[in-house]
């Protein structure tokens, strides 16, 4: 298991993540940046959640922890759909865990070499061919005490990547 290091994800390094009334320069234009990305819309693809459970069911024992942290329990599994070339399902998902990894900066479209879960999981194919060729692709399992904040990967992002989030099952 990769721990993510101090600094990543959200962990404080030299500047606190919660509003503490510090208001800079580069806080505020990251604030607006934040505020012209839109709106959460739904969007209108279903997906078979009987057929989405039997096919996911292969993959079981191989759910990994989803950025484990030192400082709090977080009770969340990944599989990735889409990964880097030469990964598997079971490697970490996370441009974080990823760049500890590679000793790099690692990019979303790297992310992009289809998975087993892809392959086996057809019931998520109509939801997701429309968005070929696709970025980083993962399912997470919100265990009890789990959960996955809303948030933007990046502070000053550039507008080359878009998320789409689907709850799958409650």
């Amino acid at each position: 298991m990769t721990v993510v290091p101090e600094g990543i994800s959200g962990q404080v390094l030299d500047r606190p993540h919660d509003h503490d009334g510090n208001w800079t320069n580069e806080r505020l234009g990251n604030e607006l940046a934040l505020m012209q990305l839109g709106d959460v819309v739904p969007l209108e693809y279903k997906i078979d959640c009987n057929q989405f459970q039997r096919e996911i069911n292969r993959f079981h024992k191989d759910w990994v922890d989803y950025l484990p942290r030192p400082d709090r329990s977080n009770n969340r599994k990944a599989l990735s759909v889409t990964t880097l070339p030469k990964w598997s399902h079971q490697d970490a998902p996370s441009l974080a865990e990823a760049t500890k990894i590679l000793g790099r900066k690692v990019l979303e479209e790297e992310f992009s070499a289809p998975t087993l879960v892809y392959d086996h999981c057809k019931s998520l194919h109509y939801s997701l061919s429309p968005w070929m060729p696709l970025a980083r692709t993962f399912l997470i399992q919100a265990n009890i005490g789990g959960y996955f904040v809303p948030h933007r990967d990046y502070p000053i992002m550039n507008r080359r990547y878009f998320r789409l989030v689907a709850f799958l099952n409650n």
